[in-house]
Parts: C-alpha cells; structure tokens; sequence
C-alpha cells in the first residue's frame, strides 16, 4: 500500500515462508517494531496462490472502523479482497473477509494497478481497462460496477512510449515509467464511472522524473 507523507502507511511483501507487514508512523517519524518485518499470515488459505499483491489505500483509518485494502493475482488468475484492520504487531488482524475471491481472469493482464476499488488494467497489447468493484470497504460481495471491463485507453505497453510499468497514486493520478526511464504524471478525471477523460489526452502524459529504470 502507498499513500502520502502525511499518512500512515502499511506496507505487505509475501514470499515463499508468509505475508509480511511493515508499518510506517507519520507521527512517530518513524517504522513500527525498529523497522523490523511482522509475519501477516502463512502462505495459507487466500495467500496459498498468490502471484502479485496490488496496494489500494486505507479506507476509515487504522482502527476497528477501517482498512488497509490489499488485492492480490492468484497464479490461475483469480482476483482476491484483503483487508488488514490496525497495526501489525500492535493488535492488528486480518479482516474476515480476507481472501474472498472476487474475479477471474486477471493472470492475463501486463500490469494492474488499483485505489480503493478503482482498478485500471493494462493487456499484452497495450489497451487500457477499467474496473470498479463495489465493495472495496470490506469485501462483503463479488459485485462489480456493470461497465467494468470499458477500454478508456491504448498504447500502455510497448507502442511509442514503452511504458514498463502503471502505478494508481490516488484519485484517478496514475504514473508511467516509459522505455527512457521517463516518469510520466497522468490523471484519469472518468475514474469514477470509466469514461474516457484524461487530463493528457494523447495517453503519454507529463514527465516529471528521469532515471526511474
């Protein structure tokens, strides 16, 4: 998960031996438990698969009120809901609906990035997807928004640009680091219902860094 310098953050790594948080204080100026990773979860129930694990932000804070929402690419392709409810190491648990399978199909796409419940997914061939999952809070359904699935954009991989990667900063902001090692600010303003509006229409974007490959 990733979020601005004035939030807390909760950051989740899995490899072979489990799910590994590491917890950011904004407050404190500081990494909970001296920086040291806490163990999440074994690779067990949702987690036995996974391939790729997607940040999307907090939602309520980080409380009995809130989550921090992580989804996460099986190696056949589903689409799994998490939510860790407080700190790691400090009380903090797996919400109960961790690990509901909310889709299929994903082992196909490049890149896929998400906020909230807002996904944006790149295929092989460049073309642009939006999705919206309905229940992003808490994982109670396996509801989508009924134009999940709408092309808004071309040319995310390879084409002229050579896009390597797509990173959501919130808000509809996502960055591109392109075939130079050019980072690239673009915003989607239709991120919430997946129309086509852009604030750089040509899909390229501005650049705002170098050296970022």
């Amino acid at each position: 998960m990733t979020a601005g310098l004035e939030y807390d953050n909760l950051y989740v790594a899995v490899d072979g031996s489990g799910v590994w948080g590491y917890y950011w204080s904004n407050g404190e100026g500081a990494w909970r438990n001296s920086g040291a990773r806490v163990l999440l979860s074994g690779r067990t129930g949702g987690w036995r698969l996974t391939k790729t694990v997607i940040g999307a932000g907090n939602h309520g804070g980080f409380n009995s009120n809130g989550a921090s929402v992580f989804y996460s690419i099986d190696t056949d392709g589903g689409l799994r809901w998490h939510g860790y409810v407080g700190i790691p190491g400090s009380g903090g648990y797996w919400h109960p609906n961790s690990g509901l399978r909310i889709g299929q199909g994903w082992q196909n796409f490049a890149y896929v990035t998400a906020f909230e419940g807002i996904f944006w997914a790149v295929e092989q061939d460049g073309t642009l997807r939006w999705y919206r999952y309905d229940t992003p809070v808490n994982g109670s359904s396996v509801d989508w928004d009924s134009n999940s699935g709408a092309i808004i954009g071309s040319g995310w991989r390879g084409g002229t640009l050579g896009f390597q990667t797509v990173l959501s900063g919130g808000l509809g902001i996502l960055y591109a680091v392109d075939r130079n090692g050019a980072l690239r600010w673009n915003r989607h303003y239709g991120y919430g219902n997946g129309t086509i509006s852009w604030d750089d229409d040509s899909g390229g974007g501005v650049i705002i860094g170098s050296g970022w490959m």
